[in-house]
């Protein structure tokens, strides 16, 4: 069986091209191949927007995809922060990130279960590079007017949130 194989990195909130996957064989008794797309449902798919990061060479799998009318589009936003805010800078594509704010001393949950889906090169430098280090998360519109909230608030924390519970006392 050829299942499809992201070709170059495709970014959260994306809509899929078909050009940019490549067709992997895999054996046909392989037991995750019902959660695969398959060369022959390429077309399909073609317009679907992606709700996870597909780094290259990933298979794409039927979880990672979502109707383009089944919900509301993903957008990609860069949290700029200091490392020692953002769980040491240990934070990787793919994690999931809950953000709080501090305001006036009160901290609070601004997002729950963000995908990380781009983080700042920690040892990048040199000439034309980006002074600061940031994490790109996929986002909704609700969520990204709440993080831009926060972002001018006094500080912000990112905590590493894969397959953690929702915290104690959100409100929301």
């Amino acid at each position: 069986m050829l299942v499809a194989v992201a070709d170059q990195p495709i970014v959260a909130g994306s809509a899929l091209d078909v050009s940019a996957l490549r067709l992997e064989p895999v054996a046909s008794d392989f037991g995750g191949l019902a959660t695969l797309i398959e060369s022959d449902q390429l077309e399909a798919f073609q317009g679907w927007t992606l709700g996870r990061s597909l780094p290259e060479g990933t298979p794409v799998d039927l979880a990672s995809l979502v109707e383009p009318a089944a919900g509301p589009q993903l957008r990609s936003m860069s949290l700029p922060i200091a490392v020692e805010h953002a769980a040491g800078g240990t934070l990787a594509v793919g994690d999931r990130i809950d953000v709080i704010s501090v305001t006036d001393g009160v901290a609070s949950y601004v997002a729950l279960g963000l995908e990380v889906t781009s983080v700042a090169d920690r040892d990048a430098g040199g000439i034309g590079a980006s002074s600061g280090y940031h994490v790109v998360v996929a986002v909704d519109e609700g969520e990204a007017l709440d993080l831009a909230t926060a972002l001018a608030g006094e500080s912000m924390e990112l905590v590493r949130s894969s397959g953690s519970s929702t915290p104690r006392g959100d409100d929301g």
